[in-house]
């Protein structure tokens, strides 16, 4: 059953990462919904698997919904929700997934994340967009494939944070990322030079 929630978990990441930029309201849905998604379906843990898939798709569509009205807060938004990937990436770096203090800590690292990107995500402009979409797509990507494999990995999907701790994965996350910001730029560079 985890190969529902990573094949949907990858289908988002892929579209943030095509058409973060080129489609940014949608862009910004559809990082506010995976995320959504993504954190609601882990909170569940424990439950009925039809439970867990059905809230978390109803939470992740909520925060989608709320993300797509709040379009004229676009930049903050895109800067939070960097912030908060670049958050989970730090609690993956340093293993502060387990444990109490360690979760306790990781929690106000992706909170900060999230509050410090909102404030600076504006101050940075239009270049927040394709760093923000590239970095949440590789997120939901990376997470969509261990849910999808965990069973030849011979373990069960760990925390987000947890997911970014293996080198291999991390590595795979910053190549999708790097993969993803330099399509984007490429791709607004070239719409620009059209128009012109």
């Amino acid at each position: 059953m985890d190969q529902i929630w990573g094949f949907v978990l990858l289908v988002t990441g892929v579209l943030v990462s095509v058409y973060g930029t080129r489609l940014f309201s949608f862009g910004l849905s559809a990082m506010g919904f995976g995320l959504g998604f993504l954190f609601a379906y882990r909170l569940l843990e424990g439950q009925e698997i039809a439970a867990r898939v059905l809230i978390a798709l109803v939470v992740g569509g909520a925060i989608a919904a709320i993300v797509f009205s709040l379009a004229r807060f676009a930049l903050a938004i895109a800067g939070g929700i960097l912030g908060i990937v670049l958050g989970v990436v730090v609690v993956g770096l340093f293993g502060l997934a387990s444990g109490v203090f360690n979760q306790v800590l990781a929690i106000v690292l992706t909170v900060g994340g999230a509050v410090g990107g909102g404030v600076f995500g504006p101050r940075l402009g239009q270049s927040i967009v394709p760093i923000a979409a590239s970095a949440t797509g590789a997120l939901l990507i990376v997470n969509g494939f261990y849910a999808i494999y965990a069973d030849q990995l011979a373990q069960a999907p760990p925390d987000i944070a947890y997911t970014l701790g293996n080198s291999f994965t991390l590595a795979l996350f910053v190549v999708l990322f790097l993969m993803g910001a330099l399509g984007q730029v490429k791709a607004q560079d070239l719409r620009r030079r059209l128009i012109r």
